[in-house]
């Protein structure tokens, strides 16, 4: 018999699930309007991959990487002791580790230097934590990679801003890597969310590292607008707390899943199903 469960309470979803799904759904496609401005005003694709000059202060992403260090701290920690929302966690810092190394990517790519190959093996480990969730034993290394990449990317952060992290900085980098990190950002997800929606495990794993990117990204962000432009900032504060909240929510729905690993059924109370969760939908 076809299974009909689903994550959560997707039959009669809450109003949170409905934000979550609407809100960056329109985020994604701001993304993506801004790509289209981007190539509307003659700049040839070419160009994505061309040194590039942008100035603002660096604090927002030093802010990011510590934050995704400490989160998969607690990741590892939780990991280790059997909690169950530390897979969740260890999930969400891989979404910011991800962003951070290949938005960082297009600089050292730019400068030439040697700290490019170093940021794809940050890159490939990020992407991997997502592909093995259900390993915990390795998920446990790759979270304690994770962590000490963002500590190094946050070290790294901060020698670029010299003396003061709030002060003007320039920097030069390929804009590709940052498009490209913004697309999957948007894309991942919004995918992640409607998967969620539908029941899909994968879902609530691919929305977290979504959620993850987000919050690095608005961070970023930050630094840029609050230079050049600081009206944009109220928007990506609400952001910022909409990947944060949604993130918060997903983990606190995997943890009580994960609290009730059986959905029984029946006078005997035989399990629904047998080796498989009850409540997501296979497939």
């Amino acid at each position: 018999m076809a299974s009909t469960d689903r994550v959560g309470s997707s039959r009669s979803p809450d109003w949170r699930n409905r934000f979550l799904i609407g809100y960056f759904s329109v985020s994604a496609v701001a993304v993506f309007g801004l790509w289209a401005r981007y190539f509307r005003n003659g700049t040839a694709a070419a160009s994505l991959f061309q040194p590039a000059q942008e100035t603002g202060t660096l604090l927002g992403r030093t802010i990011g990487a510590l934050l995704a260090g400490l989160v998969l701290l607690i990741a590892v920690v939780g990991l280790r002791t059997g909690r169950n929302r530390a897979q969740s966690f260890g999930l969400l810092g891989a979404g910011m580790v991800g962003y951070a190394a290949l938005n960082t990517l297009g600089e050292t790519l730019a400068e030439g230097s040697a700290e490019s190959a170093l940021l794809v093996l940050i890159l490939a480990t990020s992407l991997a934590a997502g592909g093995l969730s259900k390993d915990q034993p390795l998920l446990v290394v790759l979270s304690g990679l994770m962590a000490c990449s963002a500590v190094w990317l946050a070290g790294r952060t901060a020698l670029t801003a010299g003396g003061s992290l709030a002060a003007a900085v320039t920097v030069t980098s390929w804009p590709g890597p940052h498009y490209l990190a913004e697309a999957a950002m948007a894309l991942g997800t919004v995918a992640g969310l409607f998967a969620r929606a539908r029941g899909r495990c994968w879902g609530g794993r691919l929305a977290l590292i979504g959620l993850g990117t987000y919050c690095y990204s608005t961070l970023n962000a930050m630094d840029w607008a609050y230079l050049n432009d600081r009206t944009v900032l109220p928007v990506l504060a609400v952001t910022l707390g909409a990947a944060v909240a949604g993130a918060f929510h997903l983990i606190t729905k995997e943890e009580a899943s994960h609290a009730n690993p059986h959905r029984f059924a029946g006078a005997g109370g035989a399990p629904d199903g047998a080796g498989r969760h009850p409540l997501c939908r296979q497939g």
